[in-house]
């Protein structure tokens, strides 16, 4: 059965990532996918990376620091 043209783009991404390369390559378009092809493959060290990429940055408004009088 030959793999659609997305999948042949997720492999490669895929492959890529596992060398350190293709970080530009993931978006909001394909991550939950790359997520889904690396626990397939058993690639946990890939998963964690996508999934932490997905979790939300820290907010743009951060707190104001406690006060050093109170």
């Amino acid at each position: 059965m030959a793999k659609s043209a997305n999948e042949t783009d997720l492999d490669e991404i895929l492959r890529r990532l596992q060398r350190g390369q293709g970080h530009e390559l993931v978006h909001d378009g394909n991550v939950k996918d790359l997520i889904r092809l690396a626990v397939t493959r058993g690639d946990r060290l890939t998963e964690t990376l996508l999934r932490e990429w997905t979790a939300p940055c820290s907010p743009s408004n951060p707190p104001d620091p406690p006060s050093a009088t109170t």
